[in-house]
């Protein structure tokens, strides 16, 4: 979760300063970890994760200069009161002031899966190492959180089997209710635009390749989102959702398979493929006689018995019997 008004950030960093003023951070290159008394142990894992993935997303995105603080919660309250209403949520494990190089997790304990605490790290310095990158003006909100779970590799098949229901119950959103969506969800609605965003950034770094996709992400630090698509693809953004999911019907596919939804569904799915495979063999076969076609119109190549006249096959010559008639 990226964002935070910076008014209420510099507020909350003194609050949680005081906090912490029994315990100095933990610190490592760029990377400070504020803990409250007695997570010494947790502090250092969580220094020794973000050290790691700060080393793997500088391949792709800039560190930066300027420290990252990142404030671990050892209380419900204390999270509700730094992250605010917005963010108060059972289901939020951690925002970041992207901008401001500021991270605030909750404890592991604290966490509905405490299995994921290394991803929501990972996944909130992805926002501030993007802030130090980009400019997050021509950035799309979607393809931020997209970005984050992607190289946090979040969610893999939870997303594919997520996404396949959408596509199924014919619940995909446009371009502009995933923006909407994702500005102004409410509770219910947060699973599918993440879902989708998810997704649909998967789709576009397969169809640009790694190393092109993420020229593209650098670039939007001076062009936005919607120009660059144009530029590398040729599609306007709903071009591109329409592109997204007309390739879903593979991910449905598969979930349909490894889930075991109705035979109705399959064999419906089934018959799509089936579709599909024939329609690209009868346009590779068009493709075939198009180029049959224009070898015919091509200058033909003289061979010897175009200019020499062939002799008469034996069974071609008037026998004797047929003269005298």
């Amino acid at each position: 979760m990226p964002r935070l008004g910076q008014t209420m950030l510099y507020g909350f960093m003194v609050l949680f300063a005081a906090f912490c003023a029994n315990a100095e951070p933990l610190e490592s290159g760029l990377l400070r970890v504020h803990y409250p008394e007695g997570e010494e142990a947790l502090a250092r894992r969580s220094l020794a994760i973000l050290e790691g993935a700060l080393d793997d997303f500088s391949e792709v995105l800039e560190p930066g200069d300027e420290p990252i603080q990142v404030f671990i919660c050892g209380t419900h309250a204390e999270f509700a009161y730094y992250a605010g209403d917005e963010y108060a949520q059972a289901r939020v494990g951690g925002i970041a002031v992207s901008e401001a190089g500021v991270i605030v997790v909750k404890a592991p304990r604290l966490l509905l899966q405490p299995a994921r605490y290394g991803d929501i790290l990972r996944h909130e310095l992805v926002h501030v190492m993007l802030a130090r990158t980009v400019d997050l003006a021509n950035v799309p909100r979607w393809f931020n959180e997209g970005i984050a779970m992607t190289l946090a590799e979040e969610y893999r098949w939870r997303t594919v089997f997520h996404v396949s229901r959408l596509y199924l119950q014919n619940r995909t959103m446009t371009y502009r209710e995933l923006q909407i969506v994702m500005e102004f969800a409410q509770d219910h609605q947060f699973g599918d635009a993440y879902a989708q965003s998810l997704s649909m950034t998967r789709f576009l770094h397969s169809h640009l390749g790694d190393e092109t996709f993420w020229r593209f992400v650098r670039e939007q630090e001076e062009r936005p989102f919607a120009r660059l698509l144009d530029d590398y693809t040729g599609w306007t953004p709903h071009e591109f959702v329409e592109a997204w999911k007309r390739s879903l019907w593979r991910v449905a596919l598969i979930s349909s398979i490894v889930s075991g939804f109705t035979a109705f569904q399959l064999m419906a799915l089934l018959a799509l493929a089936a579709y599909m495979r024939k329609r690209r063999q009868g346009q590779a076969r068009i493709r075939q006689w198009e180029l049959e076609e224009q070898e015919d119109e091509d200058p033909a190549v003289l061979t010897w018995d175009d200019v020499v006249e062939p002799e008469p096959e034996p069974w071609a010559e008037p026998d004797d019997d047929e003269e005298w008639r």
